[in-house]
């Protein structure tokens, strides 16, 4: 059972506690959903615990901003927040280390792997693409490997054993929506600086940290492909979801906004909204479908 899925929640649920912090001064409230967002990463995997480490330069820094010196209320509320942490999570880590002597589970993974694999796919019989002397941008855009290629195809839909493609129209119109998201944003940015209008603090701290976070999480699994396992899956990528959409979003409000008529804004996110939707049904009815038939 992957647990992807857990792991955006709970990055999802960190996003939602940083803005509530910035909005209301880090309340118990906010506090605690923090801590249930800390908790459920730890708990799914590894490459969302990036989201982990930001969170405390997030929580540190945006707390000074809007209390200065109350370092009597800061310890108060990070020593809450750590003891409730350590009670969900806690009990998971301690018991690798008594059952396994390994708090991650990594060399546990490697000995059971040499125990029960089957002959071929033991970790001492599969070299990496590194030991093999193949060098990174062939891994990452050469033939017979091109990981960026296949990673952003999974990233958007390669179902069963990542054999049953969608048609190329459907990558073409997820790929034209991410650009134009990306262009969107970057159009932004720029409108701000011609503009001279400031970034306030705790918006380039909300976006730094999320950016942050979206280049760890991409650089770990060009790290595990590369070094231990190539798996070009576009799931191990999946932590970096929450920091796309928003940018997407800004970019596409930024290049909405351009229109003057209200009407002719609503007329293009409805056809925008029909075409991915449209997309999306049809690599479900002809792929998804047809791959668990």
């Amino acid at each position: 059972v992957n647990n992807d899925c857990l792991a955006v929640l709970g990055i999802a649920m960190i996003v939602y506690a940083w803005l509530l912090g910035m909005k209301d001064n880090w309340t118990l409230r906010a506090a605690l959903l923090l801590v249930a967002g800390i908790a459920i990463c730890g708990l799914s995997y590894y490459n969302s615990y990036a989201w982990v480490l930001f969170s405390v330069f997030f929580f540190i820094l945006s707390y000074f901003k809007q209390n200065p010196r109350n370092y009597s209320g800061f310890v108060k509320l990070a020593s809450l927040m750590i003891v409730l942490t350590l009670l969900l999570i806690g009990y998971s880590f301690v018991r690798h280390l008594v059952l396994y002597d390994d708090l991650l589970g990594f060399e546990t993974s490697h000995k059971y792997g040499e125990l029960y694999a089957v002959d071929g796919m033991r970790p001492s019989q599969r070299l990496s693409l590194n030991e093999r002397g193949v060098g990174l941008m062939d891994m990452l855009f050469g033939p017979g490997y091109r990981w960026v290629r296949i990673t952003a195809m999974s990233y958007v839909g390669l179902f069963g054993y990542m054999e049953f493609g969608c048609p190329e129209i459907i990558y073409g119109i997820f790929m034209l929506f991410f650009a134009i998201g990306a262009l969107g944003f970057g159009f932004k940015l720029l409108m701000k600086l011609i503009k001279r209008q400031k970034i306030s603090y705790h918006c380039a701290l909300l976006y730094a940290c999320m950016i942050c976070c979206a280049v760890v999480t991409v650089a770990l699994s060009i790290y595990n492909s590369f070094n231990t396992d190539f798996q070009p899956q576009g799931r191990y990528c999946y932590p970096a979801l929450i920091t796309l959409a928003l940018i997407f979003a800004k970019g596409f409000e930024a290049l909405i906004g351009l229109l003057k008529k209200d009407e002719n804004r609503r007329i293009l996110v409805a056809i925008v909204c029909t075409v991915l939707a449209t997309a999306s049904l049809m690599a479900f009815d002809s792929v998804y479908v047809v791959s668990i038939m």
